[in-house]
């Protein structure tokens, strides 16, 4: 893509109404500013959700069925393999 998933032009806005206080008010103002996004931005914004989504729910599975040292043996071992403890 040429440009951010939340353009140039109104990433300035997205971060402002990100950081507002009121939720009502935060969540009104992020819709409008999802509106103004190009078709093809807020299609992929969209997906990008489903699949954050997505993953939550599958690590929440996970944490449910597998032990602490499970978890922990798994998480090493992804650490172990991007190379960041080596």
């Amino acid at each position: 893509m040429p440009d951010h998933i939340l353009t140039t032009n109104l990433l300035a806005r997205f971060e402002e109404a990100g950081a507002m206080q009121d939720v009502a008010q935060r969540e009104e103002e992020l819709s409008k500013l999802v509106e103004q996004l190009p078709n093809h931005n807020k299609d992929l914004l969209s997906w990008l959700i489903v699949h954050f989504d997505h993953i939550t729910q599958y690590v929440s599975y996970l944490i449910r069925i597998l032990s602490w040292s499970n978890i922990l043996i798994l998480y090493l071992h992804w650490k172990l393999t991007m190379g960041v403890l080596c």
